[in-house]
């Protein structure tokens, strides 16, 4: 009989280590935005990039993506 570990963690796609790991590949990029949006058919990514700052002016407060694909 196997002991059941209880104090597992789960890191899901909410941990933002475990996200950029994951959408770093093409494959599992695709797959999820495919999960996500099936009525656009997405065939290919082109480009992406992870945590990706957006800052319009100095001054100003800026906006930080998870992804840009």
């Amino acid at each position: 009989m196997k002991k059941e570990n209880k104090n597992q963690v789960y890191f899901g796609l909410t941990n933002d280590i475990i996200f950029g790991w994951i959408m770093k590949s093409d494959e599992n990029c695709l797959a999820i935005i495919r999960a996500i949006l099936p009525e656009l058919n997405i065939t290919s990514i082109v480009h992406k990039e992870a945590q990706h700052d957006i800052t319009p002016v100095t001054s100003a407060r800026g906006v930080r993506f998870d992804a840009v694909v």
